[in-house]
């Protein structure tokens, strides 16, 4: 008995054409999801900047909550650099207060609780300290790649198991980086009434 294979060249052709075109199909379906990976992975690398209240000619730049007068005794704890201050508005301890950098006897500083925050705006009732050049240098605020923004302390320091975290952050928990030199810079992150602490990535670094 003879078996025939019927169409000839022309179904073949179709059989081939049609292969061809779920090849480009999967072909494009793996090039897509190839591309959502890359788009979706995870940040990397630290992006660093400098905080500035006022610009190059001396105007405020950031929003302005409350307007009071006070005096600035010695540099900033919280953000150490040149033109930052810690001061009394009465009774009240600001630090950092910013002053602009285009006189050397400003009538006013701004002060903020965080680089997100507005400004106290600190009208001077006096001249500012002498800059101590043997101030410690140190980042003023960070934010996790969790969220959280974290701000560095001025008070008491607490600890978890060892490590002294000298950052609060905005979740209620605190922080301390690690080498800021780094070009992804990491932070343990602990919980302090738990007394746990995790190993986290920072995605963003403000200094005074």
């Amino acid at each position: 008995m003879d078996v025939r294979v019927c169409g000839g060249r022309g179904s073949l052709r179709l059989i081939l054409g049609i292969v061809a075109l779920a090849l480009a199909l999967v072909l494009a379906g793996c090039a897509a999801h190839s591309a959502r990976q890359t788009g979706s992975s995870p940040h990397t690398g630290t992006k660093t900047e400098s905080f500035h209240a006022y610009d190059a000619s001396g105007q405020l730049v950031v929003k302005v909550a409350d307007v009071a007068s006070g005096n600035c005794w010695t540099n900033s704890v919280a953000a150490p650099a040149p033109d930052s201050y810690r001061c009394f508005a009465g009774n009240n301890i600001l630090d950092p207060c910013f002053a602009p950098s285009v006189t050397t006897a400003p009538a006013e500083v701004a002060c903020l609780a965080s680089p997100w925050s507005a400004a106290r705006v600190l009208k001077l009732t006096g001249p500012l300290p002498v800059a101590d050049p043997a101030a410690v240098v140190r980042p003023w605020a960070f934010q996790l790649d969790n969220g959280a923004r974290c701000v560095a302390s001025t008070g008491t320091v607490p600890a978890v198991h060892g490590i002294n975290l000298a950052y609060h952050c905005t979740d209620g928990r605190n922080a301390s980086l690690r080498d800021t030199s780094a070009d992804t810079v990491t932070a343990d992150y602990g919980d302090v009434k738990a007394q746990t602490i995790q190993l986290v990535t920072v995605t963003r670094i403000w200094r005074g």
